[in-house]
């Protein structure tokens, strides 16, 4: 998994640079825009879901507590959600 500080160093541009360029903002240049997006591309880069859900301070994950993990109730259950 590739890094928004390795698509930094292989480009040259800050970290905050690529993450603009990433994001599509509009405050970065069409030609630098591309070249980050494309660096991003051909190095298979992610973004990390867990940094954006910090980010976004909201995760879209649940917690399920069981009493017993073997009856299948609960099994049916959670494979309806």
């Amino acid at each position: 998994m590739v890094a928004l500080k390795k698509i930094s160093s292989l480009t040259g541009f800050s970290v905050s640079t690529v993450s603009k360029a990433i994001n599509n903002k509009v405050d970065i240049s069409l030609e630098t825009k591309t070249y980050i997006q494309d660096v991003a591309f051909k190095n298979n880069y992610v973004p990390n879901k867990h940094v954006l859900s910090l980010r976004k301070s909201k995760s879209n994950i649940i917690a399920i507590i069981l009493p017993y993990v073997n009856n299948s109730l609960y099994a049916e259950i959670l494979f309806d959600l």
